[in-house]
């Protein structure tokens, strides 16, 4: 399976003149305090979360200097290092990261092909959803609400959540897919780009 012909792969090569780690740790939670007849107590919760984010600057092997900016993604990387990166379109953050010292590959963004949900398929659900509803209520057939209006929209609403929740997981395997062959064209252009053929 090819990769879609609308995706453009680069190749950027050269080696780590710079780099940087930086780490914030976000603090969040509640705390409560009660007070009744000299009495106090507080409850509460508090979280903490530490994000890391990695930068560098890379002198290409035409001499020329860019940034690259990992974002949340870090990786064991420093100066000097010789490395081969691979980006798709216009993406800045690149899908593949090879370090030629360490022969270590790295997968960075892998997520090319995002959720697109469908304007007019969201339409057709409800539309069906609310023909299925009336249905319901209309006629003693279909679950016997009888001339129960409520309990038709009940089930024309179930009907809807069925179709967003089968519509959701057909999707999700179809772009994981996508997303893998992008990915496997990606790695493929990188291994040709090493064996210099």
């Amino acid at each position: 399976m090819t990769a879609p012909k609308d995706y453009e792969f680069y190749i950027v090569d050269g080696t780590i003149i710079d780099e940087r780690t930086d780490s914030e740790t976000r603090v969040y939670g509640q705390i409560r305090g009660d007070g009744m007849h000299g009495h106090s107590s507080v409850s509460g919760n508090i979280n903490s979360e530490t994000i890391k984010s990695q930068q560098f600057w890379l002198k290409q092997n035409n001499g020329k200097e860019i940034h690259i900016d990992l974002d949340t993604y870090t990786i064991p990387l420093r100066s000097g290092h010789d490395v081969i990166m691979v980006f798709v379109d216009n993406y800045t953050i690149p899908s593949l990261l090879y370090i030629k010292n360490t022969e270590k590959l790295y997968t960075l963004y892998n997520k090319i092909e995002k959720f697109k949900s469908s304007c007019i398929l969201s339409i057709l659900a409800i539309i069906i959803s609310i023909a299925f509803g009336m249905a319901c209520a209309s006629s003693g057939n279909v679950y016997r609400p009888g001339d129960n209006v409520g309990t038709g929209i009940f089930f024309g609403f179930l009907f809807f959540i069925g179709q967003c929740i089968a519509y959701a997981i057909i999707i999700d395997k179809k772009y994981k897919k996508k997303n893998e062959t992008i990915m496997n064209r990606a790695e493929a252009i990188l291994r040709k780009h090493i064996s210099g053929k």
